[in-house]
């Protein structure tokens, strides 16, 4: 992801970003452990299944961050991002790491992608585009969390061409606050869909229109701290973190009270009536946790403060590397059966060590591979630039 401008603000979004992670993680640990489950005579039972909302927490840092520097030009008439520099800088965040691990998980035969074509498919992150997604729950090839990944591929394309179009429309500033608005809508019309149609007739549909009922709040935060004459209102709103996080924490609570979750817990037998709740409201407190951090970058706080700690914003720069192997690691390093039946000690200490063996793995991708490559795709823009200066005079 870009560098957002404030230090401050990349402290605090770097950390939700690590926390976004550990839920992601928890989920997909904890739903075949019967002790996580059982956890608080149950509670484990309701938190755990909802707990992926981690990822809605990475579409709306999305969001906010890839159209922001789109925004600001938009609104201030500062230069728009250079689409060489743009372009280069989400191709070598993306793809290097995510070749990295389908090379290696597909060497040691832990996925598959069902030959030549498809593995292009998958290679390419555009496998959604072109095939049927299946059921849910039915297994999918190549590395299954990679779907947000096409996810945020489509967003990526999807940002410039936006942009464009508001620039030609000369949009004023109510139609660049209504057109996320709408954007979100649409997302979320998408989600009611897909939950009591199904999407096999149209898989594209999961992609990045169901994706914009958590990227298009991210946009619209985009657009507040933007503009500048609704910059300084918009951080007013912003620093109170604890009152965005306790709305958040009641959305929350509503969502494990009426949402899925039982101890056997299971996508494909969760009736629409249940699961709606998750998918209607998950975007809504991914969407408040990051409201405050993004407004009022730099505003000071006890939550703020932990979230821009050196460990906790760490987390969030390894957490890409993170997401790409835990589920690996999770299916294809720990027995199943055992987790299913073991005490809560166990668990935990089953839980901790994954993590920790994950964050190595992490810390792997980013220090040799990620890192690097941004470093390659900095040294690129550069050039970009200085070509197109040289041209111009």
């Amino acid at each position: 992801m870009p560098p957002p401008s404030s230090p401050t603000r990349l402290g605090a979004l770097d950390g939700i970003r690590g926390l976004a992670m550990v839920s992601v993680f928890v989920f997909h640990f904890g739903l075949p452990s019967a002790a996580l489950l059982k956890l608080g005579g149950g509670e484990g039972a309701k938190i755990i299944p909802n707990l992926n909302l981690g990822v809605e927490v990475f579409f709306v840092l999305s969001g906010f961050l890839i159209y922001r520097p789109y925004a600001v030009a938009h609104a201030t008439g500062a230069p728009r991002p250079p689409l060489l520099g743009y372009s280069v800088r989400r191709v070598l965040r993306i793809y290097p790491a995510y070749w990295f691990a389908l090379a290696v998980l597909l060497l040691n035969d832990e996925i598959y992608v069902n030959g030549f074509v498809n593995g292009v498919k998958h290679g390419t992150l555009t496998f959604t585009y072109f095939r049927d997604f299946g059921r849910i729950g039915e297994r999918v090839p190549g590395i299954d969390v990679a779907w947000t990944l096409v996810v945020e591929v489509s967003f990526y394309l999807f940002v410039p061409a936006y942009a464009w179009l508001l620039r030609v429309a000369r949009a004023r500033t109510a139609l660049l606050f209504a057109a996320p608005i709408v954007l979100a809508g649409i997302g979320f019309g998408v989600r009611w869909y897909i939950n009591y149609h199904g999407f096999s007739t149209w898989p594209w549909v999961t992609v990045l229109p169901q994706g914009l009922a958590a990227l298009a709040p991210g946009m619209l935060l985009a657009v507040a701290t933007a503009v500048p004459d609704l910059s300084t209102r918009a951080a007013a709103l912003g620093r109170r973190t604890w009152l965005w996080w306790a709305a958040a924490g009641l959305v929350f609570f509503v969502l494990t009270r009426y949402s899925a979750g039982s101890p056997v817990y299971s996508i494909v037998a969760t009736v629409p009536s249940k699961w709606i709740w998750h998918v209607m409201l998950s975007p809504i407190v991914g969407a408040l946790l990051v409201a405050p951090l993004a407004l009022a970058p730099r505003d000071r706080g006890a939550i703020r403060g932990a979230l821009a700690a050196a460990p906790v914003a760490w987390l969030g720069t390894v957490s890409y590397g993170a997401y790409l192997w835990h589920r690996a690691l999770i299916l294809n390093h720990l027995d199943g059966a055992a987790l299913s039946t073991t005490n809560l000690f166990t668990a935990l200490a089953m839980l901790v060590g994954t993590f920790a063996l994950t964050l190595v793995v992490a810390a792997f991708s980013w220090y040799v591979i990620e890192r690097p490559a941004l470093g390659l795709a900095s040294r690129i823009a550069r050039r970009g630039r200085g070509l197109h200066s040289g041209r111009a005079s």
